[in-house]
């Protein structure tokens, strides 16, 4: 059985119980999970595994000398309020609200977190050098990554002017994200055709919104509440007939049919969690640990989408990808 199948095997089988029995019978610390999106996906399993290779980097392997409490893989996911009544010596969460609150409903409870947003602004930590409270991890500053990604629709075409952006209004620091994201595009000389959704019944309307806009180019905005619903929005960006850019996983959007992906490498932020929970779990304090920033990004291409665009995409980004679906 490949290492993969025997990590989905791990997870489907794996109980709130049982991992509860485990901990108590060998006096293990447990390691609880909040995760966005579908736990079985391919990128949630790769992350589980890169996560429990940082992990072992400190000295700590899952069923050795620590517990997994994963999020439930046949229905609905431990909510952060359920979870930190739980006996759980930290929790990882790549989801900025549940994050915060968890850290509400259980202050004493270490996290570390994975987020898009600045979790200064958004109230998390007092300063990323310095988080100063129980919370640390990898921050990926979406704002700024989406001006990357504005950057890359202007190489693509040049004579873009018009961005059609679908944004949720409701998410962590929405309003700072948003302005940022207009400094970028003045920057650049476009302009943003607006469209707001936050649930997925929002969508449709939203997206009506977009193809009335007359724009150019289309870029989805960073945020949570999008990222389980890559299958549901790719389809409806197509009917656009615009070049789209995805934020990360990027991977998931290109393959249902997007044109670029562009985001954080989402395995070397995994690894950094996990490195960050094994010096938790061996007696580091969050709040002396600095939130890391990403150092890798992937950008993939998804060519037979071009095609059908009529677009041929320029060689300096072809050879800047990181992957390329033919």
């Amino acid at each position: 059985m490949r290492r993969r199948d025997v990590l989905l095997a791990v997870l489907a089988g794996s109980s709130v119980a049982a991992a509860r029995s485990l901990a108590q019978s060998r006096d293990l610390p447990v390691i609880g999970f909040i995760s966005v999106g579908p736990v079985t996906s391919p990128a949630y399993l790769t992350s589980v595994e890169a996560f429990r290779e940082g992990l072992a980097s400190q000295g700590y392997e899952q069923d050795r000398n620590v517990a997994f409490l994963p999020a439930r893989p046949d229905g609905p996911q431990l909510s952060a309020e359920e979870l930190v009544r739980r006996p759980v010596a930290l929790i990882v969460s790549n989801d900025l609200q549940a994050a915060r609150t968890a850290m509400e409903t259980n202050p004493a409870v270490p996290i570390v977190f994975a987020t898009r947003f600045d979790p200064v602004r958004a109230g998390l930590i007092r300063s990323l050098n310095r988080p100063g409270g129980n919370a640390t991890g990898v921050t990926s500053f979406g704002s700024s990554v989406d001006a990357k990604r504005l950057e890359l629709l202007r190489d693509m075409l040049p004579a873009a002017r018009r961005v059609a952006v679908l944004r949720n209004p409701t998410g962590p620091d929405a309003d700072g994200h948003l302005g940022n994201l207009e400094t970028a595009a003045r920057d650049f000389g476009m302009e943003l055709v607006l469209a707001s959704a936050s649930t997925e019944a929002e969508l449709e309307p939203a997206f009506a919104t977009l193809a009335a806009g007359k724009a150019d180019v289309f870029l989805l905005a960073e945020d949570n509440v999008f990222t389980p619903r890559y299958a549901q929005i790719v389809p409806l960006a197509a009917r656009l007939g615009l070049p789209t850019v995805y934020p990360g996983p990027g991977r998931a959007y290109v393959r249902a049919g997007g044109l670029i992906g562009y985001g954080p490498d989402g395995l070397e932020t995994a690894r950094t969690m996990g490195v960050y929970a094994g010096r938790i779990l061996a007696g580091e304090k969050p709040a002396d640990l600095p939130v890391a920033q990403p150092r890798k990004f992937d950008l993939v291409i998804n060519l037979k989408t071009a095609r059908a665009l009529g677009l041929r995409m320029p060689d300096t980004l072809l050879a800047r990808a990181t992957a390329v679906i033919e």
